[in-house]
């Protein structure tokens, strides 16, 4: 049995679950009574106006903020008992703006994301990975040019394919549309939609509406810090949109895809 036939199988399991999550920057709540699930495979897209919490959420879920109450299942377990490394081998998170030495070689760059299973150095096998990933990815001949030579889309791709190195189960992004072309964006939306389809678990942050509509399987609105609604793609309302972001809006369907087209601020 495949790969993807499995995660197909059992895409009922949470891949993560989040319960009654509380967080918060001093006495500033940012996130308040947040739940969600997230089945294996499944391609969530967390939107929101600006401050709603969606990087913080995205955070949250990559151990890399504290939770200060509720909590946070990944693969059944909880991710505050789950040591570095383990989790490391288990999410792999992109952030918005990357902040890794871009002036190194892109197959160095990806080699970074077998840290969580180097001991000493490098293996035969980790380089065999790295290999493999460029080449799933298409950039194999890019391999020896720095990252920081590279086009904006190339370098996320190279981010991507770093975070697929580490052979996590589950992969989480932060905004990685924002600073992309229309040409890139949707190049890159292709990329993750295919590895979620073969049974990755991918959670990414949104600004853009029609981009999580059309691309991924489930929709978590947040709205000042809470959940507004959990939808299936399909199932988002024109009514959610307009209230998670207090505009007009109308939605279209064209063929088999739907757009929600915003026609003004809601007074």
């Amino acid at each position: 049995m495949g790969y993807a036939a499995q995660f197909q199988i059992f895409a009922v399991y949470k891949m993560i679950d989040i319960k009654h999550l509380y967080f918060s920057y001093g006495k500033y709540a940012v996130l308040h009574d947040v739940n969600a699930q997230v089945g294996a495979g499944d391609f969530f897209a967390v939107i929101g106006p600006n401050g709603a919490g969606k990087s913080t959420l995205i955070k949250c879920i990559a151990g890399i903020l504290n939770v200060k109450s509720g909590t946070i299942l990944i693969d059944g377990k909880p991710s505050v008992h789950y040591p570095v490394n383990r989790l490391a081998q288990t999410v792999a998170y992109i952030p918005q703006t990357e902040k890794g030495d871009l002036q190194s070689l892109v197959f160095d760059a990806v080699l970074a994301g077998r840290k969580p299973y180097i001991h000493w150095k490098a293996s035969e096998n980790d380089c065999r990975k790295v290999a493999d990933v460029l080449h799933q990815l298409g950039i194999e001949h890019l391999a020896m040019r720095y990252v920081n030579e590279l086009s904006g889309g190339q370098q996320q791709t190279v981010m991507i394919a770093r975070a697929l190195a580490q052979q996590t189960k589950i992969l989480l992004l932060d905004e990685p549309a924002a600073n992309l072309d229309l040409h890139r964006q949707l190049e890159m939306m292709d990329l993750l939609k295919s590895l979620s389809s073969n049974g990755l678990t991918i959670v990414m942050s949104l600004h853009d509406i029609n981009l999580a509509i059309r691309y991924a399987s489930h929709i978590l609105m947040l709205k000042d810090g809470g959940v507004l609604a959990c939808e299936l793609a399909d199932n988002v309302t024109r009514i959610q949109i307009e209230k998670l972001y207090n505009i007009k809006a109308e939605m279209i369907t064209n063929g088999d895809t739907r757009y929600c087209v915003p026609l003004g601020v809601d007074a």
